[in-house]
């Protein structure tokens, strides 16, 4: 429940600090990465970093892990489009899910590209 609280806390906090006309660095693989390092969130007497990359992902593209900054759970939001998941699970435009430390962020695009973006809370 703390891993909530604090991801929301600084989510909500933390929104609006990300540039928006920040230009994308090219990724591996020809991925678009926008990305923001938020520095890091006091919670429960301990520092965590915070870094929220938004991805965009061209069609018929299999991505096998998404690269993120350091070890932590990550918050994947499909910010437009649509993705796959491992499993063949299709996640939509406004859906979310968790991915814990040390998971990997696999997506796949079909038809349509998509804009992926991720919150890594580090350990």
């Amino acid at each position: 429940m703390r891993h909530w609280t604090l991801l929301a806390l600084t989510v909500a906090t933390l929104w609006f600090a990300v540039a928006p006309a920040q230009q994308p660095a090219l990724a591996k693989d020809g991925l678009k990465r926008f990305e923001r390092f938020l520095g890091s969130a006091r919670s429960a007497g301990a520092e965590r970093r915070v870094a929220i990359h938004v991805w965009l992902i061209p069609n018929d593209r299999k991505v096998e892990d998404l690269e993120r900054p350091f070890r932590g759970l990550t918050v994947v939001e499909v910010r437009g489009g649509s993705v796959y998941t491992a499993g063949g699970k299709r996640r939509l435009a406004g859906e979310f899910w968790t991915v814990p430390a040390g998971g990997k962020v696999a997506l796949e695009t079909r038809e349509d590209s998509a804009a992926v973006q991720t919150t890594v809370v580090g350990e």
